[in-house]
Parts: structure tokens; C-alpha cells; sequence
């Protein structure tokens, strides 16, 4: 990431360099020790983790860019995400292109415009245009086009870990619970395992390192009280 900060110094250089956005660090941990809790099937009773995040912006829905001077703007999809890495003058946040754009950013004539432009934002995701590989604004034309198109987003990275623990119903004596772990993408997980345990004699289960009490439990809802 430093390699990429002084790149983005190089290219800022006749515009200003840019300073550059640090990673936020959030830790979580839903754990509430001995209060009784009610979670929906399909709704997580636990979360812990350690979240490792860089700011973005991502697309809320499918659109046409308007031109940003010669450069015709690609197809936007829903979904879409920019990681920033910079911010520049006036409190613009520089942002890379997503990797489905790359080699979509054309010219007029049709030439190729290349890669190292970037993307400005401002802080709540209104779309500024673009910075050219000589430290060169240029803006979009008709930016109301494109007004509450993108959003703010926490960017996950490379040593973000999460759990999740999520309760899945019940059959008879049995609940089922769903342990998920994810590393920097949250979409997908590293590691997920069906769990179910049979109540019917014994109603205080025992999970990774959690001591659970189930109160009450059915199809839809779970009531329950960590212990430890």
C-alpha cells in the first residue's frame, strides 16, 4: 500500500500531493454476558472480530456516467466499489477503480485513456470526476445525473477477521445454529459449519468458547443468555 501512496503522490504533484487515509481500525463483539437476549432464525446471535478498513464508495444501483471532458465513463453497475487511498485539495477523496473497470476508460476517438486516472469523490459519495495521470481535474458534465448514485462504505482489508454465529430453527428437540468466519471479504466465508444440538434433556450448550442457555427456542426465534 505505501508503493501505491507514493505513486499517488507522483501523479498529484502539479494538483498537490495528496495525504493519505490510514486504515480505521473497529473491533467488535456483540457478546452480552448474562442478559437475556431473542435473535430470528436467520439473524446473528453472536458477532466478534477485528475489522481492518479503508473508506469507498459503492454504486447503489445500475447508470450511464456522464463524459468527464474527452473520457467517456464506463457502465456503471450496482455494487461497484471504490477504495480510496488519498485525499486531495478541497477534501476530495481519491479512489481507484474498481477492478471490473479496468481498461474500460475510453476517449473520445476511441483511443484508450489508460488506468492511472482516479476517481473523486467527496466525503458522502457525490461523484466529482476524474484525476488525470498529470494531477489534472476534470469533472464530470452533468454531475445531477448521477446525485445519491453512490454511498460510503468500509472497505475491509487484508487482516480483517470476523465470527458470526446464527441460529437457524428448530425441528423438534434439535436447534440449528450456523458458525461462519470471514477474512477481508465479507460476501464470502472462510469457514462455515452446520451445528445442531438436541435439547430435549439439556437446555445450556456449549459453542466454540461460549457457554449458551437456551430459554426458549421454536422456528422462528430463539431466547437465550450467554453464561460466560
Amino acid at each position: 500500500m505505501k508503493s501505491n501512496l507514493f505513486i499517488l503522490c507522483i501523479v498529484f504533484m502539479l494538483a498537490g500531493c495528496t495525504s493519505s487515509i490510514q486504515p480505521k481500525i473497529v473491533k467488535i463483539d456483540t457478546l452480552q454476558s448474562g442478559k437475556v437476549q431473542t435473535r430470528q432464525s436467520g439473524e446473528p446471535m453472536l458477532e466478534r472480530g477485528v475489522l481492518k478498513v479503508q473508506p469507498g464508495f459503492q454504486a447503489k444501483v445500475d447508470v450511464f456516467l456522464p463524459k468527464a471532458g474527452e473520457i467517456l465513463l464506463p457502465l456503471v453497475k450496482r455494487g461497484d466499489t471504490w477504495e480510496c487511498l488519498g485525499k486531495a485539495s478541497d477534501d476530495y477523496l481519491v479512489c481507484s477503480l474498481p477492478s471490473r473497470m479496468l481498461n474500460s476508460l475510453i476517449m473520445a476517438d476511441g483511443t484508450r485513456a489508460g488506468d492511472l486516472h482516479k476517481f473523486l469523490f467527496k466525503p458522502w459519495g457525490e461523484l466529482v470526476g476524474l484525476l488525470t495521470p498529470t494531477g489534472r481535474i476534470v469533472q464530470i458534465e452533468e454531475p445531477g445525473k448521477v446525485a445519491g448514485i453512490f454511498e460510503p462504505v468500509d472497505i475491509p482489508l487484508v487482516g480483517t477477521q470476523k465470527t458470526e454465529l446464527i441460529y437457524d430453527g428448530r425441528i423438534d428437540d434439535v436447534i440449528k445454529f450456523t458458525y461462519l468466519e470471514f477474512g477481508s471479504d465479507f460476501t464470502r466465508p472462510t469457514y462455515f459449519k452446520g451445528l445442531s444440538y438436541n435439547i430435549s434433556s439439556m437446555n445450556l450448550i456449549n459453542i466454540k468458547d461460549m457457554m449458551i442457555e437456551v430459554l426458549d427456542a421454536n422456528e422462528k426465534e430463539i431466547k437465550f443468555i450467554v453464561r460466560n
